[in-house]
């Protein structure tokens, strides 16, 4: 029958009347406990099935099971069995893991009851838990349409994490790991951000993918968008300069949009031109500027529609009329400003023409020195200010007297 043991309880001589015996027959001390799995996963159940040993009679066998240090179970029967028959007690611990179960030791110990109140610890057994926490895929918060070549910032969020510590958020794109920055808002929460800007148009995929590095076991999970890029450049509004009554023509344009186009020109809140395209659009309103227009502010407003999108994306551009003044009044003005000129130019010439007149005048009239002489010869002809007045005599002859007294060179 293999090794067995006898345990007694007030165990004493066999000639007394009220002697009273406790026989405990243990015929092996195998305590099998089953092992969990090796990750629990929270708020599921599992069991901890523990088989006790070999006890006659069965009925003082028991088998506890401790969380710690603290009794969750007991199982114990109420037969005693037979001597020979290898029926075992079992004890199974039914439960549901949850945060506290991390690292939490499971025990099963096999005690016999010897009466009186008094137990002997057989043999025990322990498991260690394992959890985690991985309930639902990563959540990608933003989906909304991109301008091509504009930067924006992505998030994956994966919630209830636990360990957060332990777990991966990836970006990818074409099977290429985008660069990423995770962070952990709250204890259970792990979130992933990237700076992605677009480069083509239509639709692209991007993917975000969670898994526990230390966890293998756990399988990986996903989650995919498919992220449209479009092309809307900003419109263009063009004002001329404007004069009362010359009419003008203000223009709205926008070219190379990527999907249809709306484009519109408005006085205010009124739609003064409404316009359908695909790629690119040019459309204009003519205006007769009056005195009450100066100052009124036209907009260009583009409107894209996207193809999987409700929501429409638009652009607007500003700008003022600005009236200079009427036609009557231009002509006027300019008018002016030429007879003030020639006027101007009149006065100039007449100035210089009497100064002139004024000078001759006073040097044919200006009287000369009696006693004052000319210097002849080319010795001192260098020594004459260009100021010397020419004398106009009809009858000079070269070094000789005039009636005034004057030499003659």
């Amino acid at each position: 029958m293999g090794f067995h043991s006898a345990l007694c309880g007030k165990c004493q001589s066999a000639n007394r009347t009220n002697d009273k015996r406790a026989v405990v027959t243990v015929y092996n001390r195998e305590l099998n406990v089953s092992q969990p799995p090796e990750l629990l996963e929270f708020n599921k159940s599992y069991q901890l099935e523990c088989t006790g040993p070999r006890v006659y009679p069965k009925n003082n066998l028991i088998l506890t099971w401790l969380r710690g240090s603290e009794v969750v179970q007991n199982n114990s029967t109420g037969e005693a069995g037979f001597p020979d028959a290898d029926d075992r007690l079992r004890n199974v611990l039914n439960f549901i893991a949850n945060t506290s179960d991390d690292g939490q030791m499971y025990t099963c110990s096999a005690e016999v009851d010897l009466g009186s109140n008094k137990t002997k610890l057989i043999t025990n057994s322990s498991v260690t838990l394992k959890t985690y926490s991985f309930p639902e895929p990563p959540r990608i918060l933003s989906r909304d349409p991109v301008e091509v070549n504009q930067e924006v910032t992505l998030t994956c969020e994966v919630p209830n994490v636990y360990p957060a510590e332990k777990m991966r958020v990836r970006w990818l794109q074409n099977g290429e790991e985008l660069k990423s920055v995770t962070n952990t808002p709250d204890p259970t929460t792990v979130q992933a951000t990237t700076a992605w800007t677009p480069r083509e148009t239509g639709w692209t995929e991007l993917i975000c993918t969670a898994e526990f590095e230390d966890y293998p076991s756990v399988p990986s999970k996903n989650n995919s968008i498919f992220i449209e890029v479009y092309v809307l450049p900003e419109p263009k509004i063009l004002i001329p300069n404007s004069y009362t009554g010359i009419r003008v023509n203000i223009t709205c344009s926008v070219f190379n949009v990527s999907g249809e186009l709306q484009l519109r020109l408005k006085k205010g809140s009124e739609i003064l031109v409404n316009r359908l395209a695909s790629t690119g659009l040019t459309i204009f309103h003519t205006v007769n500027p009056q005195a009450e227009l100066n100052g009124q502010q036209y907009t260009c407003e583009t409107e894209l529609t996207l193809q999987q999108h409700f929501k429409h994306i638009v652009k607007r551009q500003n700008a003022t009329l600005n009236v200079q003044g009427s036609t009557d009044e231009k002509w006027i003005y300019g008018f002016i400003i030429a007879i003030l000129a020639i006027l101007a130019i009149v006065v100039i010439i007449y100035i210089k023409h009497r100064v002139h007149k004024i000078g001759q005048y006073k040097v044919l009239n200006a009287r000369a020195n009696k006693n004052q002489e000319i210097p002849c010869g080319k010795e001192h002809q260098n020594n004459i200010p260009l100021e010397t007045v020419k004398l106009e005599y009809s009858n000079l002859q070269t070094g000789s007297t005039n009636s005034n007294g004057i030499k003659n060179c």
